[in-house]
């Protein structure tokens, strides 16, 4: 990333495109040509609902309320490199299974285009104290980052870094903020802030969600703040409903074991 502070796992990539779109007369055919075009390849998240028609056309994966696109960064003869958004059309006239793709896209971004994250008071150049516990992420251009979430190796890293489970907070479809899950402050508030933020500071191209987000560090598992804590609740009253027939067996097996025992004197006498 640009600040110095980033801590990124790769070699920085910047590449200027042009829009466009991937169409069906890009064949890929080969070995060879299948990864030079992962060469190319760098991931985005946008809004599911505000992109329905780009959508209807490009391969993605829906992740709760986003979804990851595909973009190709491909050299034309003129000098110009070309920002193709991968189609599903494309895809299968190459002959490409489209899971096995997304994929290999998510593996590739993250190696072509590399997180990075600092702290937020470093980033913005601030005393230490302000902003102290959030973590800013994106890719080496801070443009179009968000994705970064979607890496595992990163993610992974981040947990390390901030020592177990966090909350990413959507900042815009360029980076998201990332925060310690230590209680310190109520899901409910962090999701009024950033509807609050989102309403009076992003654009309505940049924005991402209202949503804040829990990456589970055990389980590797990325989800909606809400969903997380309904998860952990319904596997508190498991194990509760499990505690309680253990202890509802071992009281029968007690009471088992003594009335044998009472038999076995009453037989005796």
């Amino acid at each position: 990333m640009k600040s110095k502070d980033m801590k990124n796992h790769s070699e920085d990539q910047t590449i200027s495109a042009n829009s466009g779109e991937m169409n069906a007369s890009q064949r890929v055919v080969s070995e060879e040509q299948y990864s030079r075009l992962m060469g190319q390849l760098r991931i985005a998240l946008v809004p599911t609902k505000a992109h329905r028609e780009l959508l209807k056309t490009a391969v993605y994966k829906e992740v709760e309320d986003l979804s990851v696109i595909v973009h190709a960064f491909v050299p034309q003869s003129d000098g110009i490199t070309k920002n193709l958004v991968v189609t599903a059309n494309a895809l299968d006239a190459m002959e490409i299974d489209r899971e096995q793709f997304m994929k290999d896209a998510i593996v590739a971004s993250e190696r072509n285009y590399p997180a990075g994250m600092a702290k937020l008071s470093s980033f913005l150049g601030v005393e230490e104290g302000t902003a102290t516990d959030l973590y800013v992420a994106s890719m080496p251009d801070m443009a179009n980052g968000a994705g970064v979430i979607l890496y595992p190796y990163f993610m992974e890293k981040a947990a390390q870094e901030l020592g177990g489970d966090f909350y990413v907070i959507p900042s815009s479809v360029h980076e998201v903020l990332l925060l310690k899950d230590d209680g310190a402050i109520a899901l409910e508030d962090m999701k009024e802030i950033v509807r609050s933020v989102n309403r009076s500071e992003v654009s309505r191209e940049d924005f991402l969600s209202d949503n804040v987000y829990h990456f589970d560090a055990s389980q590797r598992k990325l989800e909606i703040g809400e969903k997380f804590q309904e998860r952990k609740l319904h596997e508190k009253e498991d194990r509760h409903s499990v505690l309680t027939e253990l202890s509802s067996n071992k009281t029968a097996i007690k009471a088992s074991a003594e009335k044998a025992v009472r038999n076995k004197s009453e037989m005796e006498l």
